[in-house]
């Protein structure tokens, strides 16, 4: 398991001396959405671009009906 604790520091010593509260709240926001996303290609939680096109088409189509 990652160092938690360091990524977010690391994120928030990244921004400005200046930084605002929302700023450092994004930049952890960030960072743990891409650590849950990688978490989830590495479990094979993920759909493919064609899969998401086919879906997409069939919506459509059913609009239409």
């Amino acid at each position: 398991m990652p160092d938690i604790k360091k990524i977010a520091i690391d994120a928030i010593q990244g921004l400005p001396d200046d930084a605002t509260y929302e700023a450092i709240f994004e930049v952890i926001f960030l960072q743990q959405q891409v650590a849950l996303g990688k978490q989830q290609l590495e479990n094979g939680e993920f759909f493919t671009h064609r899969q998401v096109m086919e879906e997409m088409k069939a919506r459509i189509q059913a609009l239409k009906t």
